[in-house]
């Protein structure tokens, strides 16, 4: 499962927004395409290695020990 999703708010300056929203779009994609990274990548127009860095960014990639 994903972490919560930050409640967006006005507060903050533009970069703080444009990363809630980045991070928004990846999860719904994710969701959307049943957390398969390869379909995501391929639906939002990114490479693979490019998603998963992205991901990484937004803490959506849980540490290695806490994969099953």
């Amino acid at each position: 499962a994903l972490p919560p999703a930050p409640v967006p708010t006005l507060d903050g300056g533009i970069l703080d927004q444009v990363r809630a929203f980045e991070a928004s779009i990846l999860r719904d994609s994710l969701e959307r395409h049943r957390f398969n990274q390869r379909q995501t990548a391929e639906a939002l127009g990114l490479g693979y290695h490019q998603l998963r860095g992205m991901l990484k960014k937004h803490g959506l990639i849980p540490p290695a020990h806490l994969r099953p």
